[in-house]
């Protein structure tokens, strides 16, 4: 048969052949189980071993998945009381929340590639910063400060997470690189996606662990100043270690 015979509409017949993240295939089955009444509201999931064993991933993605759930408002997580099921809302809101949350990234991946690029960052701009650079670090730091000084009271975790962000923003500016600049701001932009800023909230709820991001952002900036591409290269490999390892426990 003649390949010009053929009638059908090709554009409809065919979609784009996407490789789902594995948080999304997590978030897919618990959803899959909720809509056929497998799971129903006031369900509690398994503990996050037990289902990383049973779906045969990690713990991480199974983390990210049950956040993704909440974002959804499927799931609500009760801290120590675990995960339940809420009620089951069908609405064009969740269709069109759940493919969001398709486009974003992993905050596990997105750790792991701070991991690589800016502890060398942090070292490079040991060798290249300036005095102006320790201005704009310091004043970024101070904003977070500040917000952290009275984060009990104002719970402002976006705005401290933003003069986060600034933070490691003017390490990547201090290496006078504009390559590098442009690749860090890049990785971090998607800081601002919201399951990144679920699970960093969750963090930042936390008594004394604001305190402790302020800390070791203050231990890198010595490092810097001493012009020390060892102590800063150490010092932000343990801040994004620990942060991780708040964010997802032991991996």
């Amino acid at each position: 048969m003649d390949d010009s015979a053929m009638n059908f509409d090709e554009d409809r017949m065919f979609k784009l052949i996407k490789t789902k993240k594995v948080y999304m295939q997590v978030l897919e089955q618990i959803w899959d189980l909720i809509r056929n009444g497998k799971l129903k509201p006031g369900d509690k999931l398994p503990p996050e071993r037990i289902l990383a064993e049973r779906l045969g991933v990690s713990r991480p993605s199974v983390r990210e998945g049950i956040v993704a759930l909440e974002i959804l408002g499927l799931v609500d997580s009760r801290g120590g009381k675990g995960n339940i099921v809420k009620n089951v809302d069908n609405s064009s809101m969740l269709k069109q929340n759940f493919q969001h949350l398709e486009e974003e990234e992993s905050p596990f991946e997105l750790l792991e590639a701070r991991k690589i690029i800016e502890v060398d960052v942090a070292g490079y701009a040991a060798q290249k910063v300036q005095k102006e650079d320790i201005t704009s670090i310091r004043q970024s730091l101070n904003d977070m400060r500040n917000i952290v000084d009275n984060l009990s009271i104002s719970k402002e975790y976006e705005k401290g997470m933003e003069f986060d962000r600034e933070f490691h923003i003017s390490i990547a500016r201090a290496t006078h690189n504009a390559v590098l600049l442009r690749i860090v701001a890049t990785l971090l932009e998607n800081l601002k996606e919201d399951l990144w800023v679920r699970l960093k909230e969750k963090s930042w709820a936390i008594p004394g662990t604001p305190q402790k991001y302020l800390k070791e952002h203050e231990e890198i900036l010595e490092g810097i100043e001493q012009k020390s591409s060892v102590i800063a290269r150490r010092k932000m490999h343990q801040h994004l270690a620990g942060i991780q390892k708040n964010l997802f426990g032991r991996t």
